[in-house]
């Protein structure tokens, strides 16, 4: 493929002189924002430049200083332009002619190109020029993620978008604006900058590492040099060269710009090199064989480093020293053109008071190069474009900022407060702390601010309406890589959304949430009173049964004993009769013997009608299922997975956008012959459509919920189903405290220090609607120390199979509290970052840090606990829900494994003993035996133990397997939206082994609706065949 030089500046025709900049300067060379424009006199006309003649001339007569805006514009444009020209004629590579590439125009359609960067070993990057027509983002979007387009770059959608916020100069300037005290840089100055460039390589390399893995890319807004570009520069390089692909296209990167075209040096080189893709490759195969060599200009940018000039690479040639980027150029002999800048420079300082006028100069020329290590560049010429493109491009997926050093007004309110405008609209923005600038000033603020010590006079104060949990502290100085990764990517699980920016969200979110436990309570309460009531009813039958059979082997055994014999032979009973029991001398009446073979049998049946009419065993079930999934549903809303993702009225689901695209234009051909062709027919068409498109989705196809009414929607299907049924026939009365305090003891983290410490709101906003009196009842018992007093008579009537710790929350089965180490272990367990848990802070670490509990503030705690109400990050679920469920079915099954194999063995030896008493002639005591045995196995089918213990087993291996593929995935991995959903879906599919038995077990056997409805729709297909 051969190369064109990229030459002199492009020759457009002078335009006239404005002397106002139209938009606020960005605040730093990487992140100038999308919509940004420099005015082209400021970036040396883009024309036909001045003589060196007329330059020193227009030195010479500037000469008088005159304090207006005008004339600083004016100075920092002549020397901007002074120092374009100056390098044009020290670089032959700058101003050597480009190649004509005949230039095609007719069709208005988009461009695409490929440049090769000679400063990193022949790194290759995309770019796509738009034409001026074009205002909407659809074509340019389908260019970059349609996998079906030929020449387009079928990318995959980003899980994270890194987008950079800093100081407009090298950032080894940086460590000069630091205020950070010897113990942190140290004392010696060459010390102090060798490792501040050591520490900030270290850190970008993590921060790339972390965005490459995951998934991310980076957004370098319109792609400028220096500020934090130049740090993530570093990074890639350092990424690249580790994996050894420095050379060419990248595939596992994306980092991408997207500015006018106008604005970049050597546009009209791109332009004449772009292949048009209404073309195509096959109808002209050389147009993609013109490639772009775009020259390293890093020895021009920041001279002030060091080091001799070098060679530039000519076309086709590999570059000998590509590392040169950062070693500046031996200086040249001071020529006119020198000291007319030299000069130029003196006056615009006089001018402007300070040399912050000089930096103004270096930002703007920075601006019109491109960074050296983008891989995706989207050139517009429509300014609706380019707004539009841009917020396509923010509302692709979550967003994240990182910010270093950078002027002061990023940090205070008013437009150019970038950092808190991000902060405040829920962005993460990840501070380096330590560098200097704003963003030092930031981080002392966010820690005094995290330590509740009260602000100095005069210091820099975080606004009160600005959310501190949307930022993350990094030590530049200490944190190690691993930590650097762990923060960075802590965002993919800690985005806020436009439901959590809503006014009174936190309030809202609270009540939601208490009255969602507040129906799992009321469940979870009548699940175990249904339960209670059918073990009293089913044992009583059980025991009047048994009794019945006792009773009437003993009325046999009493008349064989009392029969006399006439000498006859006849047989009779003689009057008053009886039979004295010689154990207990207890005289009994056969009439006796007989009323209770008339009464007991009628009690049984009383019994039984009763269990039968009010099936306490079924509502049971319903109860317990629907307290399941109440508190199901309320941990997958907590870890805002599946239909509780984060979401905005945004959000941009980039393969509906291309599939509807699609659509629209099949059936702009299917209309092309019935309208004539007009210019901009398509483009206008393909809005119309795409308008109809989002018309359709308002009406309700595919229209996005809110995710507080799918949570309230499915709250309230789970209500209804469970009421549908014999439920309904129920009185639901409210829980008592007991039921409160088992469901905040059954939280994990909460048994293990002293109740004191735990939210007093919780319990006693349980029942804020009922009367004041109970809530202050509960509330108080919270507090207390003793154990809950809830009755226990269920468990008292048949312990062997309920086995219910004191502090069990689960109403058949629970694992014995001295035996849940992991739950209840003695040393809190501590952690560095979580959104639900409270990790360590301490106020003199500078390192220490919070994020994402927009609800529950746990500064104050020092333990692992969960709170009821908090967001849940992946690693907070595995300990809160996974780990726990493991440990309960881990002590479960040995249970009922030794519970259904003593009853098995109880029915043999009682299967041996009726044996026995058939072959020594006590035959009539048979039936006795066997009614113990039958009464046995009953018991066994009412607890459905074979069955509660198969299921036990199954869901116990399902999350094991689930435990073993969560610890083999990387850090970055684990913060994954995906294997966040995988990981709650599976673990909420299988928390309900014990009750799924009961239900199997009550309900009606039958076929499926989707089978019979299959079955029907079969018959209706033979009936038409024959």
């Amino acid at each position: 493929m051969s190369a064109v030089n990229l030459g002199g500046l492009p020759n457009v025709p002078e335009t006239q002189e404005s002397s106002t900049c139209e938009l606020s300067l960005p605040h730093g060379a990487s992140s100038v924002p999308p919509g940004a424009t420099v005015p082209l006199e400021m970036l040396g006309k883009q024309g036909a430049l001045p003589s060196k003649k007329k330059k020193m001339e227009m030195g010479a007569g500037a000469s008088t200083v005159v304090g207006s805006t005008a004339a600083l514009q004016q100075r920092i444009k002549d020397l901007a332009e002074l120092k374009l020209e100056r390098w044009k004629e020290s670089d032959e590579l700058l101003r050597a002619p480009s190649q004509d590439t005949n230039y095609h125009t007719k069709i208005p359609s988009m461009k695409q190109g490929q440049i090769e960067f000679s400063g990193i070993k022949g790194h290759r990057a995309h770019y796509l020029i738009t034409p001026p027509e074009m205002e909407e983002p659809e074509k340019v979007l389908m260019h970059m993620f349609d996998d079906k387009s030929q020449l387009g770059w079928k990318l995959k959608p980003p899980n994270l978008v890194l987008y950079s916020l800093g100081g407009r100069d090298h950032y080894m300037h940086w460590i000069n604006s630091s205020q950070s005290g010897p113990e942190v840089w140290g004392t010696d100055d060459h010390l102090r900058r060798s490792r501040f460039r050591s520490r900030m390589t270290e850190i970008a390399g993590g921060v790339c590492q972390a965005v490459t893995e995951c998934g991310g890319w980076f957004d370098f807004g319109a792609g400028g040099r220096g500020g934090m570009s130049e740090v993530l520069k570093d990074g890639l390089k350092a990424h690249w060269a580790t994996k050894g692909h420095l050379a060419g296209v990248k595939t596992d990167t994306v980092v991408f710009a997207v500015r006018m075209l106008k604005t970049a040096m050597f546009h009209e080189d791109f332009e004449a090199n772009a292949v048009d893709l209404a073309i195509g490759s096959e109808a002209a195969p050389d147009r993609l064989k013109k490639r772009v060599v775009y020259p390293s200009v890093d020895h021009f940018l920041f001279p002030e480093h060091g080091g001799k000039q070098v060679d530039q690479p000519r076309a086709g040639h590999e570059d000998e020293n590509p590392d040169h980027d950062l070693e500046g150029f031996e200086e040249v002999q001071e020529q006119a053109a020198l000291r007319t800048e030299k000069r130029l420079q003196h006056e615009l300082v006089e001018l402007a008071g300070d040399t912050k006028a000089l930096d103004e100069v270096n930002f703007k020329l920075n601006n019109q190069f491109l960074s050296n290590c983008l891989t995706h560049i989207i050139f517009v010429q429509n300014e609706q474009l380019l707004q539009k493109l841009g917020k396509a491009l923010r509302d692709l997926t979550t967003r994240a900022v990182i910010f270093a050093n950078g002027r002061p007004d990023l940090i205070y309110p008013g437009i150019e407060g970038h950092v808190l405008n991000a902060a405040a609209a829920g962005t993460p923005v990840v501070i380096l702390h330590h560098t200097g600038g704003a963003a030092e000033k930031l981080g002392y603020a966010l820690q005094q601010k995290r330590s509740s010590i009260p602000p100095q006079e005069g210091k820099y104060q975080i606004p009160e309406n600005v959310n501190v949990d949307n930022f993350l502290l990094l030590s530049t100085s200490s944190d190690s890589v691993e930590k650097v990764i762990d923060k960075l990517t802590l965002v993919l699980s800690s985005t806020q959304d436009d439901e959590m920016r809503e006014v009174g969200y936190l309030q809202a979110e609270k009540s939601r949430l208490l009255q969602a436990w507040h129906l799992h309570a009321l469940f979870r309460h009548h699940a175990r009173l249904q339960r209670a009531r059918a073990r009293r009813l089913y044992f009583s039958m059980l025991f009047l049964s048994f009794m019945t059979t006792c009773i009437a082997v003993f009325e046999s055994a009493v008349q064989l004993e009392a029969i006399h014999t006439y000498p006859d032979g006849s047989e009779y009973i003689p009057d008053g009769w009886k039979w004295g029991f010689e154990p207990l001398d207890l005289p009994v009446k056969i009439s006796t013997i007989m009323l209770l073979l008339t009464l007991i049998p009628l009690v049984t049946a009383v019994v039984q009608s009763v269990f039968s009419r009010f099936n306490p065993l079924s509502k049971y079930a319903s109860f317990e299922m629907a307290a399941l999934r109440v508190r199901t549903e309320i941990y997958m809303y907590r870890a805002r997975t599946l239909e509780y993702k984060p979401r905005n009225r945004n959000d941009l689901d980039i393969m509906k956008q291309i599939q509807r695209v699609q659509e629209a234009e099949n059936q702009l051909a299917m209309r092309k012959y019935k309208e004539a062709s007009t210019d901009g027919f398509v483009e206008e068409d393909l809005q119309g459509l795409n308008k109809e498109g989002t018309a359709d989705e308002a009406r309700g196809m595919g229209k996005a919920e809110t995710r507080r009414k799918i949570f309230a929607e499915n709250l309230d299907k789970i209500h209804s189903e469970a009421t549908m049924s014999d439920v309904g026939s129920t009185s639901l009365h409210p829980p008592d405290e007991a039921t409160y305090q088992s469901i905040i003891d059954s939280l994990f983290g909460n048994k293990q220090h002293d109740s004191k410490q735990l939210p007093q709101d919780m319990l006693s906003q349980f029942m804020l609607d009922k009367d004041k009196k109970l809530a202050a009842d509960m509330k108080q018992a919270m507090l207390s120390d003793g154990p809950s007093r809830q009755r226990r008579s269920s468990v008292r009537a048949c312990g062997w199979f309920s086995k219910e710790p004191k502090d069990s929350s689960l109403p058949i089965r629970r694992a014995p509290k001295e035996r849940m180490a992991f739950r209840h272990t003695k040393s809190p367990l501590k952690r560095t970052s979580s959104c639900a848990a409270t990790p360590i802070y301490d106020p003199q670490d500078n390192n220490s840090s919070q994020v994402d509990s927009s609800i529950f503030d746990p500064r104050n705690m020092n333990v692992l606990r969960d709170d009821g109400f908090a967001l849940v990050t992946a690693e907070d679920y595995v300990t809160f829900r996974l780990k726990p469920q493991i440990l309960l079915y881990q002590e479960l099954s040995p249970y009922l494994n030794k519970m259904s194999g003593r009853l098995q063995v109880a029915s043999y030896t009682l299967t041996a003993i009726t044996t026995g008493l058939a072959l020594i002639g006590y035959s009539y005591l048979v039936p006795i035996p066997v009614a113990l045995m039958s009464a046995l196995m009953s018991i066994a089918d009412f607890e459905q133990l074979s069955v509660r213990l198969r299921n036990v087993n199954q869901c116990k291996m399902q999350l094991d397997n689930l435990q073993i593929w969560w610890e083999s995935l990387s850090m970055v991995e684990k913060r994954l939206p995906v294997n966040k959903e995988y990981l709650v879906k599976v673990t909420e599919e299988n928390v309900n082994a014990e009750v799924s038995a009961f239900i199997k077990s009550t309900t009606r056997q039958g076929k499926p609706q989707a089978e019979e409805e299959m079955e029907e729709k079969q018959k209706l297909k033979t009936q038409k065949e024959m």
